[in-house]
């Protein structure tokens, strides 16, 4: 959540008095919800909380996805940094779980 936080003020910098609209999607949702509560509670008077108008959450199991955001921190940081290939890719997604179908991992993990 922290580093959310240091984009958004990277951002907030680079484009001053513009606004921004927080956007998640399935895991990604719970972490703009924290990140959008946070500023609301925390950040109250703050340039960053006067430039968030808006959050839209898409495709988000609630339950599910607030359960693991405490494991995510542990899944990206066991990530390798990089690939030999994309053969290497699609071989880390399958023995991860993060997707089960070759196919599939060919199209959604990154090169």
């Amino acid at each position: 959540m922290d580093e959310t936080l240091k984009v958004l003020n990277f951002i907030e910098q680079k484009h001053k008095n513009r606004s921004m609209i927080l956007l998640g999607h399935s895991m990604g949702g719970s972490i703009a919800t924290k990140v959008a509560y946070k500023i609301e509670t925390e950040l109250k008077d703050t340039v960053l909380m006067r430039a968030v108008l808006a959050l839209f959450v898409i495709d988000v199991v609630e339950g599910t996805a607030m359960e693991a955001l405490p494991f995510m921190e542990q899944i990206v940081s066991n990530r390798p940094t990089e690939f030999r290939d994309l053969v290497s890719v699609i071989k880390y997604g399958l023995q991860s779980g993060q997707v089960r179908d070759k196919r599939s991992a060919r199209v959604s993990m990154p090169a």
